[in-house]
């Protein structure tokens, strides 16, 4: 099993209260279906501090 590093919401009280929780659900969406569609450099995800804010630079095109 391989674990990734966290997947972190800074400040998620203020981000409801602001309506801005949407940001953070899709890329947490994103991230999700990156992991599940193999769209994802596995290694530099293990190695991520912070997968919400690194996540732009670890996933791969999708392959028509």
């Amino acid at each position: 099993m391989h674990y990734l590093g966290p997947f972190v919401v800074f400040g998620a009280l203020q981000i409801a209260e602001h309506n801005d929780m949407h940001v953070s659900a899709d890329a947490y969406r994103s991230l999700i279906e990156a992991l599940r569609d193999d769209r994802i450099d596995l290694e530099r995800a293990i190695a991520s501090e912070d997968l919400q804010e690194d996540l732009p630079q670890l996933l791969r095109k999708a392959v028509a």
